[in-house]
């Protein structure tokens, strides 16, 4: 007789979908996010300005550090919402996972174990059945007489 397969339980089903979740989360390229900004060519004669003391270099000079702490806070935020996201999905999954895990266990609980003959409890001081004197055969110990055999 063929035990009949069981079926596949809800929480291994939710598994492949959750694992390709979880790596898409950890191998999707951030490349973008954690790039440095790419920095203007610096001109030569607006550096040889810029060294008289000229004011609008000094303000170009100010926008482009403005610009590029605005771009790392962007980068920053855009850096902590990514992880922020991919905590509550993982805890997400794992909440769905123990409430699934729970359903089977709660199924198993309340299932009746299989049928077992009952045992007798005191076995250990029964007499031992006694042996077919066929099946065991005994051998005499050699006597003195016996010749050893050349």
């Amino acid at each position: 007789m063929v035990p009949a397969r069981r079926a596949i339980s809800g929480w291994r089903r939710g598994m492949a979908p959750g694992l390709a979740a979880i790596l898409l989360i950890f191998v999707v390229p951030t490349d973008s996010i954690a790039q440095e900004p790419e920095r203007a060519p610096v001109d030569a004669a607006a550096a040889v300005e810029s060294d008289h003391g000229d004011a609008d270099a000094d303000a170009a000079e100010a926008a482009r550090r403005a610009a590029k702490e605005r771009a790392r806070r962007e980068r920053v935020v855009a850096s902590g919402l990514l992880a922020i996201v991919g905590i509550a999905i993982i805890g997400g999954m794992l909440i769905i996972v123990t409430i699934l895990w729970g359903g089977s266990l709660r199924k198993r609980v309340r299932t009746a174990p299989r049928a077992t003959p009952p045992q007798d409890e005191l076995w250990y001081l029964r007499k031992p059945k006694p042996e077919d004197s066929e099946s065991v055969k005994t051998e005499e110990p050699p006597s003195d007489d016996a010749k050893p055999q050349a």
